[in-house]
């Protein structure tokens, strides 16, 4: 017999080796949030983005530079939506550039009880891109249980990579960044990320979030 014509968002599937219609099913990688500054700012706050619904997360984010260089930091945020700002913030960044005199230097950092993580890495300071600001730093970042505060998710942790300008003859910094928060029994349900100069984080900067069930 012929099949008839399912209805709206349901998908084609078989039960039992015969053709039939059934509801979609959710993904476990999913979009849980999109954010894009409407004007530049010191502070990016980016709350409610972790909770116990999904493992691990990744989070992309592609920013634009004010009138100023600058250095780009992060914070996790505690259960209550409040910056952790404690010096228990253990990380390391890496990688190399590339300039106009073939510069290709090995540029690494550790960084131990900070009170925050840095995400540019070791080779000098993010540049501006003058007017109208271009996008000049774009990172990946993975992040496992971050609202979980025993077990796996207890320590804090996180890797990523990323790439940005830098002040210095406007090389072109490719690196890596890890880094965990050496406390226990915290749960966190966001980020904040921070410039060291006033407003330097520019307009339409973005970050989108995804978060991963079964990982």
């Amino acid at each position: 017999a012929k099949l008839a014509k399912g209805s709206d968002d349901e998908v084609l599937t078989l039960a039992s080796g015969v053709p039939s219609w059934a509801a979609a099913g959710g993904s476990d990688f999913v979009r849980v949030a999109t954010n894009t500054l409407g004007s530049a700012t010191t502070t990016w706050t980016l709350d409610n983005i972790f909770s116990a619904t999904y493992n691990q997360y990744m989070v992309l984010i592609n920013a634009r530079t004010g009138d100023n260089n600058i250095d780009l930091f992060m914070r996790f945020l505690d259960n209550s939506g409040s910056a952790i700002s404690a010096s228990n913030y253990r990380g390391f960044n890496g990688g190399g550039e590339s300039g106009p005199s073939s510069v290709n230097n090995t540029q690494y950092a550790a960084r131990w009880d900070d009170s925050s993580f840095k995400l540019v890495g070791a080779g000098g300071s993010m540049s501006s891109m003058g007017t109208p600001d271009a996008v000049n730093f774009q990172a990946t970042m993975y992040f496992y249980k971050p609202n979980e505060a025993t077990g796996y998710g207890a320590r804090k942790s996180f890797y990523g990579h990323h790439w940005y300008n830098s002040n210095t003859d406007g090389r072109h910094m490719t690196g890596y960044c890890s880094g965990y928060y050496n406390d226990d029994d915290i749960q966190s349900r966001g980020l904040s990320i921070y410039s060291d100069t006033a407003n330097a984080i520019g307009a339409d900067s973005t970050i989108l979030v995804y978060g991963l069930k079964h990982a």
